[in-house]
């Protein structure tokens, strides 16, 4: 057998769960700018996952007026920055299987604008890293929804799916349904 095959569902499993959390971020940006839902897609989906980030902490202030929330805004953010650099350390890695033992490494290189290129190095990978990932982008998607729950309490936003469905029937990787008609 080879060692790569049990992280293959898992690999997967990051990257439905991820396509999830973007699809709940494109939603609640729609609800955000409070314009025709096809036109904000049209955009959204030309934008990177961090672009509609920046998009939602810029249009923010001046869409939710309560400070709190504002706060509660940025911690939301900063999971959903660190679900999508786990999801980008595991998806956009060159996967290496060890002929001499039965252990799966990983390499996956860094670059900033500061720093330039960073070499991640070899690492040793584990079923429990890439599970813990899949947790960390669940654990995104479950904070977008309560605050988005939160925004339709609060008259934000208009929409009423995010206080019904709060996370657990979200896509595809949870109900077992697709989203795409």
């Amino acid at each position: 057998m080879n060692p790569l095959d049990k992280y293959y569902p898992l690999i997967g499993k990051v990257v439905v769960e991820f396509q999830d959390l973007e699809f709940a971020l494109n939603i609640m940006l729609t609800a955000l700018l409070k314009e025709d839902p096809n036109v904000v897609m049209a955009l959204a989906v030309t934008l990177p996952f961090a672009k509609k980030l920046d998009v939602v902490k810029s249009i923010a202030p001046f869409k939710i007026r309560d400070v709190p929330l504002l706060d509660q805004l940025d911690g939301l953010i900063q999971k959903m920055t660190e679900a999508e650099e786990c999801r980008n350390r595991i998806v956009h890695a060159a996967w290496i299987r060890s002929t001499a033992v039965d252990e799966v490494f990983y390499h996956k290189p860094r670059t900033s604008r500061k720093h330039g290129m960073k070499n991640g190095g070899i690492r040793r990978c584990s079923v429990v890293e890439v599970e813990t990932v899949v947790t960390s982008i669940q654990g995104a998607k479950t904070h977008l929804f309560r605050f988005c729950a939160l925004l339709e309490e609060r008259n934000v936003i208009q929409t009423r799916m995010f206080g019904a469905i709060n996370g657990k029937n979200m896509g595809n990787s949870q109900a077992g349904g697709t989203r795409h008609q």
